[in-house]
């Protein structure tokens, strides 16, 4: 493409292969330029694409060595995609950039987006990082793993577990957390702040002590572990008790024995 596609200037180059030009602009991103994609010739019943290598070099382009990517096409609605490596290409109106999970990225967003509006503004902001929370109320079918325990264990279903079940998560009663969001509230901290339960177990030993709880006859059913799913949830609490005096008073097994009974009668 290089060799006989280009203009006499060497920073535009055309191709009808979207594939081709696609590629070609990562390479760019991949050395720390940027290109832009548009349709050449709309008027043609095939299109011809053009690639516009801007002059000039940009650092923010820039990104760690990555595994090779994997191209998938989808047509239909993306509400949250994650990587392994956590580096995501993407484009939008032939413009791309490297960027990091959504899930991780619009955490860390909604973050600088609070601040920004602390500094402009002056405005009263409060950043509570919240870890894995559980209680009464909660739907069975809303993908977290106590729900989706307790609902098993109740219809002496089998307990799905991705993995071995060696992978570890903590677990916060729901009024401990109201107690350390209403006291992140009312003290004159901004945060960010941990707030969860820093008690680790594991995902297996959770499962069998939910089946004890309830009684339930259960098996234990194991499936593939997805890629992405992390190995360790535990929050570190350690400003929480310094600044907010707080710290969890619900342990598992007493915030359990009021889940399940409240799943019971609901």
């Amino acid at each position: 493409m290089m060799l006989g596609d280009g203009n006499k200037e060497g920073n535009k180059y055309y191709s009808s292969s979207f594939r081709l030009i696609s590629d070609f602009q990562e390479l760019l991103l991949r050395i720390g330029y940027a290109g832009n994609i548009a349709i050449h010739d709309k008027g043609k019943s095939k299109p011809l694409y053009r690639i516009h290598i801007l002059n000039r070099f940009n650092n923010k382009y820039r990104t760690p060595t990555y595994s090779n990517r994997c191209i998938q096409n989808y047509n239909g609605f993306v509400y949250c995609v994650n990587v392994p490596n956590h580096i995501i290409y993407v484009r939008r109106n032939g413009k791309a950039v490297f960027c990091g999970n959504c899930y991780d990225e619009a955490k860390r967003f909604s973050e600088a987006l609070v601040m920004a509006f602390y500094r402009k503004y002056n405005l009263s902001v409060k950043i509570a990082r919240i870890f894995n929370t559980y209680g009464p109320k909660m739907k069975r079918d809303d993908g977290r793993v106590v729900p989706a325990f307790i609902g098993q264990t109740l219809k002496n279903e089998p307990l799905t577990i991705f993995g071995r079940g060696d992978q570890t998560r903590s677990f916060c009663y729901v009024s401990d957390l109201v107690e350390g969001l209403y006291r992140l509230l009312k003290s004159k901290e901004i945060g960010p702040i941990n707030l969860g339960n820093p008690r680790e177990m594991k995902v297996f030993d959770l499962a069998k002590l939910i089946i004890k709880m309830t009684g339930a006859k259960s098996k234990i059913i194991y499936k593939p572990l997805p890629v992405d799913d992390p190995k360790c949830r535990c929050p570190e609490i350690k400003r929480a008790k310094e600044l907010l005096n707080w710290q969890p008073k619900v342990n598992l097994e007493q915030g359990l024995k009021k889940t399940i009974n409240w799943f019971k009668t609901a």
